[in-house]
């Protein structure tokens, strides 16, 4: 039996869950249940948890940034595998973290992965000097993975960096089966409405929660719709004042539902159970949630600031009138995303382990 190639990811491990958490967590569990990957993680959320505990591979860093460096930069300089795998959504996060990479064995090769769709303004909003270590970072990869090709383009033909680079969504299926506890609740609400709607994120304004509600309190008046739910799930981090507004703004909507930090299976059961699934940013990667719903063979409305996946009901970005056009459509026509992710994208990431191993 051939020995099996040693994968170490490194990033945020659940909890807190996200979009990037989950996807390692996933990642994770796919590559130990392979013939020719064990994989292990270095947990950079500083978050401890009984399960992660447990879980001999994990290994979790915590304490100040500097600290956390200090111990990422011995561990990746004693790792004597074949593949680190940077997973990063923020681009300040990526400059620190990026830092002991180059501390790495020689052998080993360094693919990074980038989620967010802030790491393109967050670039051109840097000064001079955090643009070019920003750039000489990512030519000391051997393989860039975007989620979208926007992402790619910039890194190739706007910063020259000249890296492989490979767009694949961030998508794995979801590993969870229904949270009971919630599938009791959201069973009680759609017994109240006749349509579910569904949409995700941080409180952070970018996310338009507050157009989606504006939206929705239209169409709510509009009798022939019939009785509309909107349940926004919210995690991670929060701008104070505009999680104020929001709260605010549904305080007395018995319509919309708000929950705070769902496990991923309580957001899965929550999806299953929904009709239509929102996604309303300003700015982009490739989304998860966005994903699962079209896995799920769910409506999908979302904003155009990025390219959708085929068959995404798309609106002009930050405009709650089209959104609300939008939506209607959805409503009224019982549109169903076509693309039914027939592309595996973990055996595509495990082809570019391959070729990355055979340089």
């Amino acid at each position: 039996m051939s020995k099996k190639h040693q994968i170490l990811l490194i990033g945020v491990y659940p909890p807190p869950y996200g979009g990037v958490s989950v996807y390692i967590e996933r990642l994770e569990n796919l590559l130990n249940n392979t013939d020719n990957y064990v994989c292990y993680v270095i947990d950079v959320s500083g978050v401890e948890d009984r399960k992660k505990k447990e879980k001999k591979n994990i290994i979790l860093l915590n304490g100040n940034k500097f600290c956390i460096l200090i111990r990422m930069m011995l561990i990746i300089n004693k790792f004597e595998g074949d593949i680190v795998h940077f997973h990063t959504s923020a681009l300040k996060n990526f400059r620190l973290a990026g830092i002991p990479l180059l501390f790495s064995n020689r052998r080993v090769k360094k693919i990074i992965t980038i989620h967010g769709g802030s790491f393109i303004d967050s670039y051109l909003k840097s000064n001079w000097l955090q643009k070019k270590i920003t750039v000489f970072l990512l030519k000391k990869f051997d393989r860039i993975i975007t989620v979208n090709k926007e992402q790619s383009d910039f890194i190739k033909n706007e910063l020259k960096v000249n890296v492989d680079i490979s767009t694949i969504p961030a998508f794995l299926p979801p590993l969870y089966e229904e949270d009971p506890f919630v599938a009791n609740e959201i069973n009680h609400f759609k017994a109240i409405f006749d349509r579910i709607i569904l949409t995700s994120g941080s409180m952070l304004e970018y996310y338009g929660f507050h157009i989606l509600i504006k939206a929705v309190e239209e169409l709510s008046d509009e009798e022939h719709l019939g009785r509309i739910g909107l349940i926004i799930a919210s995690y991670g981090k929060a701008n104070f004042a505009y999680k104020s507004k929001i709260l605010e703004m549904i305080r007395s909507k018995d319509n919309i539902k708000l929950y705070n930090d769902l496990s991923p299976a309580g957001f899965v059961t929550i999806l299953k159970h929904s009709d239509i699934f929102v996604r309303a940013t300003d700015r982009d990667g490739d989304p998860v949630s966005l994903r699962e719903a079209i896995f799920l063979g769910k409506t999908v409305v979302a904003s155009d600031c990025v390219d959708r996946p085929k068959g995404v009901i798309v609106f002009r970005t930050m405009d709650a009138d089209d959104l609300k056009k939008k939506l209607k459509f959805a409503l009224t026509n019982n549109y169903i995303v076509k693309d039914s992710l027939e592309n595996d994208y973990f055996e595509k990431l495990l082809r570019i382990y391959d070729e990355v191993l055979l340089k």
